[in-house]
């Protein structure tokens, strides 16, 4: 005995009445039924290759007769039925030929621009993937920022198989004991944890970390500066107008310290 449900797909596939389908199953006796002469199961494999037939048989008559239709409408008298024959023919008479050549530099051209924009997609689509696995950072980056801060430090991400796998310095990322691919979500939190320390609360040099008889719970965002004027400014608030000039030494110090930061982050400062 089978199953009702079985019995509807055995129908549905051989067009067969389920109902009458299931009682001749489940008859004790032999039962004749009818089965269409124009009902044939394909496997997907089957299908797959029918049609690719098909697909190929209709492409080679297509050609056939494009080429035959164009063959009469230009008077044209030449043995051949596909393509290369009639490119073979046009280039033999000059003013057919530059047609032809524009026309193959216009394809090559719209394939090339193809390929390009399907190229640009694709690393849009990857720079969206890894900058998802980027976490918020201590020091006020943003996460297009992080990346490039990743990548100046040897990193790079490629999509492989359908998953993001994490490369430094042309190798890929691999656990050390295990040897296993480490994801790169989990290299990019380590990376940034550990070697940056730019997770978690910010450090003194921030404006403290709060808690406890802090300023704030929050920690604050170590400020990020692109120009050695922006330092300078930022000094001369904290300690006072003119304080750079006071404490020639102090400032010095602390411009040096903020600028070898900034190349170990990979944004080196403008000297302005």
């Amino acid at each position: 005995m089978i199953s009702k449900k079985t019995a509807e797909a055995l129908g549905k596939k051989l067009h067969i009445d389920p109902v009458k389908l299931k009682a001749a199953i489940d008859d004790d006796k032999e039962v004749d039924i009818d089965i269409p002469d124009d009902v044939t199961v394909f496997t997907k494999d089957e299908i797959a290759t029918r049609d690719k037939v098909k697909y190929d048989e209709g492409k080679t008559v297509g050609v056939e007769t494009a080429v035959k239709d164009f063959k009469k409408a230009k008077g044209l008298d030449f043995k051949g039925k596909d393509l290369e024959s009639l490119h073979d023919h046009l280039s033999t008479k000059g003013e057919d030929k530059e047609v032809v050549e524009k026309l193959r530099t216009s394809v090559t051209t719209a394939e090339r621009e193809r390929d390009e924009a399907r190229a640009e997609a694709g690393k849009i689509r990857l720079q969206s993937k890894i900058e998802s696995f980027i976490p918020e950072l201590n020091n006020g980056m943003n996460k297009a920022e992080a990346l490039s801060v990743l990548q100046a430090n040897g990193y790079d991400f490629k999509e492989e198989g359908g998953k993001v796998v994490a490369y430094r310095n042309g190798e890929k990322v691999k656990d050390g004991k295990l040897q296993t691919d480490v994801a790169p979500d989990v290299e990019i939190k380590r990376f940034l944890g550990e070697e940056k320390k730019w997770l978690g609360e910010a450090d003194d040099n921030t404006g403290g970390t709060g808690g406890r008889g802090g300023a704030d719970s929050r920690p604050k965002p170590k400020p990020v500066y692109t120009k050695a004027s922006e330092v300078e400014k930022a000094f001369n608030e904290k300690h006072g107008a003119g304080a750079s000039m006071g404490t020639e030494h102090d400032y010095a110090g602390h411009l040096q310290k903020v600028m070898e930061e900034a190349e170990k982050a990979g944004t080196p400062l403008v000297m302005d």
